[in-house]
Protein backbone atom coordinates (compact mmCIF):
# COMPACT_ATOMS: atom_id res chain seq x y z
CA UNK A 1 0.00 0.00 0.00
CA UNK A 2 0.86 3.92 -0.35
CA UNK A 3 1.21 4.73 3.17
CA UNK A 4 2.41 8.33 1.97
CA UNK A 5 1.78 11.42 4.37
CA UNK A 6 2.29 14.62 4.79
CA UNK A 7 1.64 17.37 7.87
CA UNK A 8 2.37 20.97 8.57
CA UNK A 9 1.74 23.32 12.13
CA UNK A 10 3.14 26.86 11.96
CA UNK A 11 2.32 30.11 13.68
CA UNK A 12 2.53 33.68 14.29
CA UNK A 13 3.41 36.07 16.54
CA UNK A 14 2.87 40.04 16.58
CA UNK A 15 4.46 42.55 18.34
CA UNK A 16 4.07 46.09 17.27
CA UNK A 17 5.17 46.18 13.50
CA UNK A 18 6.68 43.12 13.68
CA UNK A 19 5.45 39.49 13.11
CA UNK A 20 7.51 36.65 13.51
CA UNK A 21 6.48 33.18 12.23
CA UNK A 22 7.57 29.82 12.18
CA UNK A 23 6.26 26.84 10.58
CA UNK A 24 7.53 22.94 9.77
CA UNK A 25 6.64 20.51 8.10
CA UNK A 26 7.06 16.76 7.47
CA UNK A 27 6.59 14.88 4.15
CA UNK A 28 6.79 11.09 3.64
CA UNK A 29 6.89 9.54 0.26
CA UNK A 30 6.27 5.68 -0.06
CA UNK A 31 5.01 6.07 -4.18
CA UNK A 32 7.92 7.94 -6.15
CA UNK A 33 10.71 7.81 -4.03
CA UNK A 34 10.10 4.82 -1.54
CA UNK A 35 11.47 5.58 2.01
CA UNK A 36 12.31 9.15 0.72
CA UNK A 37 10.91 11.97 3.96
CA UNK A 38 11.62 16.06 3.84
CA UNK A 39 11.40 17.49 7.07
CA UNK A 40 11.06 21.24 6.41
CA UNK A 41 10.80 24.36 8.31
CA UNK A 42 10.65 28.34 8.02
CA UNK A 43 11.30 31.17 9.50
CA UNK A 44 9.80 34.17 8.46
CA UNK A 45 10.30 38.12 9.78
CA UNK A 46 7.80 40.65 8.49
CA UNK A 47 8.62 44.20 9.44
CA UNK A 48 5.60 46.99 8.91
CA UNK A 49 6.65 50.58 7.73
CA UNK A 50 3.76 52.56 6.53
CA UNK A 51 2.53 51.25 3.48
CA UNK A 52 5.65 49.24 3.47
CA UNK A 53 6.56 46.29 4.37
CA UNK A 54 10.53 44.56 4.82
CA UNK A 55 10.08 40.30 4.76
CA UNK A 56 12.42 38.00 5.25
CA UNK A 57 12.80 34.46 5.85
CA UNK A 58 15.42 31.25 6.58
CA UNK A 59 14.10 27.74 5.50
CA UNK A 60 16.06 24.04 5.83
CA UNK A 61 15.31 20.72 4.25
CA UNK A 62 16.49 17.75 5.64
CA UNK A 63 15.91 15.06 2.77
CA UNK A 64 16.66 11.58 4.25
CA UNK A 65 15.93 8.32 2.09
CA UNK A 66 18.38 5.12 1.25
CA UNK A 67 21.57 6.69 -0.13
CA UNK A 68 24.77 7.28 1.87
CA UNK A 69 23.78 10.16 3.76
CA UNK A 70 21.32 12.98 4.55
CA UNK A 71 21.11 15.69 2.58
CA UNK A 72 20.05 19.46 4.17
CA UNK A 73 19.03 22.06 1.62
CA UNK A 74 18.77 25.67 2.97
CA UNK A 75 17.00 29.06 1.41
CA UNK A 76 17.30 32.64 2.65
CA UNK A 77 15.04 35.52 1.32
CA UNK A 78 14.59 39.03 1.43
CA UNK A 79 11.40 41.44 0.03
CA UNK A 80 9.82 44.33 -0.13
CA UNK A 81 6.12 45.12 -0.47
CA UNK A 82 4.43 48.30 -1.05
CA UNK A 83 1.01 48.81 -0.51
CA UNK A 84 -0.68 50.66 -3.55
CA UNK A 85 -4.23 50.86 -2.36
CA UNK A 86 -6.47 48.57 0.73
CA UNK A 87 -6.39 45.70 -2.22
CA UNK A 88 -3.33 45.52 -4.53
CA UNK A 89 0.08 45.68 -3.29
CA UNK A 90 3.63 45.35 -5.24
CA UNK A 91 6.33 43.13 -4.11
CA UNK A 92 10.04 42.48 -4.69
CA UNK A 93 11.68 39.48 -3.60
CA UNK A 94 15.40 37.94 -3.55
CA UNK A 95 16.70 35.03 -2.50
CA UNK A 96 19.20 31.92 -2.94
CA UNK A 97 18.90 28.14 -2.18
CA UNK A 98 21.95 26.12 -1.39
CA UNK A 99 21.83 22.80 -2.02
CA UNK A 100 23.50 19.65 -0.47
CA UNK A 101 24.96 18.09 -3.50
CA UNK A 102 22.23 17.62 -6.35
CA UNK A 103 19.95 15.63 -4.55
CA UNK A 104 17.71 18.40 -3.75
CA UNK A 105 17.68 20.11 -7.25
CA UNK A 106 16.79 17.03 -8.66
CA UNK A 107 14.03 16.42 -6.08
CA UNK A 108 12.86 20.04 -7.13
CA UNK A 109 12.90 19.52 -10.37
CA UNK A 110 11.79 15.80 -10.75
CA UNK A 111 9.48 16.20 -13.76
CA UNK A 112 12.58 18.58 -16.13
CA UNK A 113 16.18 16.02 -15.18
CA UNK A 114 17.55 17.89 -17.85
CA UNK A 115 17.08 20.98 -16.37
CA UNK A 116 17.98 19.99 -13.11
CA UNK A 117 21.22 18.59 -14.14
CA UNK A 118 22.18 21.77 -15.97
CA UNK A 119 21.20 23.91 -13.05
CA UNK A 120 23.40 21.84 -10.35
CA UNK A 121 26.38 22.25 -12.79
CA UNK A 122 26.14 25.75 -14.08
CA UNK A 123 25.44 27.09 -10.68
CA UNK A 124 27.66 25.22 -7.46
CA UNK A 125 24.09 23.95 -6.83
CA UNK A 126 22.98 27.36 -5.70
CA UNK A 127 20.32 28.64 -7.16
CA UNK A 128 19.64 32.44 -7.00
CA UNK A 129 16.19 34.09 -7.53
CA UNK A 130 14.65 37.47 -7.90
CA UNK A 131 10.51 37.83 -7.88
CA UNK A 132 8.91 40.93 -8.97
CA UNK A 133 4.78 41.11 -9.00
CA UNK A 134 1.47 42.93 -7.86
CA UNK A 135 -1.14 40.90 -5.85
CA UNK A 136 -4.49 42.22 -5.20
CA UNK A 137 -6.79 40.57 -2.98
CA UNK A 138 -10.78 40.42 -4.45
Amino acid sequence: TNKSYNWNVGGAYTVGPARISLGYEQTKDKLLLEGAKWDTWLLGLNYKIGACAINASYGQRKITFSYPHDYTDKKLAIGYSHNLSKRTSIYLEASQTRYDETVGILMDYLGDLGSANGIAGANGNRINAIAIGMTHKF
